[in-house]
């Protein structure tokens, strides 16, 4: 019964992803379909009093700084410690996006916005 449901629960989870193919077929726009997400792949800043200060942009010093941590998270995923990867993978997460974090009542920092980089 359980490889008839996870047999179920991949085929809802793929459904999805074909989707789009069959829409590029009847496309006759004459163009690829664009979805625009604005800020993505901008840099973050805080507005001060001198002006604006570059919170956030992620860097390869910023990934690589966490690669020990992540490659740790991989093996304890791995090994089936489940718990020990939930802690590694927060710690690299915090060490990555750490910079742009809410407060703990789910309030952006004062002052940040999305200019362009």
């Amino acid at each position: 019964m359980k490889k008839i449901i996870s047999l179920f629960c991949v085929v809802c989870l793929l459904l999805p992803l074909s989707v789009p193919a069959f829409a590029a077929k009847t496309c006759n726009c004459g163009h690829d379909p664009v979805i625009y997400v604005p800020g993505f792949g901008k840099a973050l800043y805080r507005e001060t009093d001198d002006g604006r200060e570059q919170s956030y942009h992620p860097t390869k010093e910023t990934f690589a700084k966490q690669n020990k941590t992540i490659a740790l998270a991989i093996v304890a995923l791995l090994l089936r410690q489940h718990r020990l990867f939930a802690t590694l993978a927060m710690q690299a997460a915090n060490g990555i996006l750490g910079a742009i974090a809410c407060d703990p009542s789910g309030e952006p920092t004062p002052g940040a916005t999305i200019y362009p980089a």
